[in-house]
């Protein structure tokens, strides 16, 4: 649950700053690594969120999600948002 709600955060944070789109995939496609230097693993975080909500069977250890939480996290500092 974490991790989809700091998928959401990041998407509606991403909204306000100006990035157009219908998804989260679809702002970040519009970012640069200047505005997010680890664009390449939120791009990551953002396709295991979309497994764990499109794919009953997908399975994420608590690891996993330590990591992923500290990829938004890292995320959100270097927005300023934080």
């Amino acid at each position: 649950l974490a991790v989809i709600e700091a998928d959401t955060m990041l998407e509606e944070s991403l909204k306000r700053i100006g990035f157009a789109g219908e998804t989260l995939a679809d702002r970040l496609g519009k970012v640069s690594v200047a505005i997010i230097p680890n664009l390449p693993e939120v791009r990551e975080a953002n396709r295991i969120r979309n497994n764990i909500v499109h794919d009953p069977s997908y399975r994420l250890t608590m690891s996993e999600a330590r990591k992923i939480i500290g990829i938004y996290q890292a995320t959100f500092q270097n927005l300023d948002l934080i």
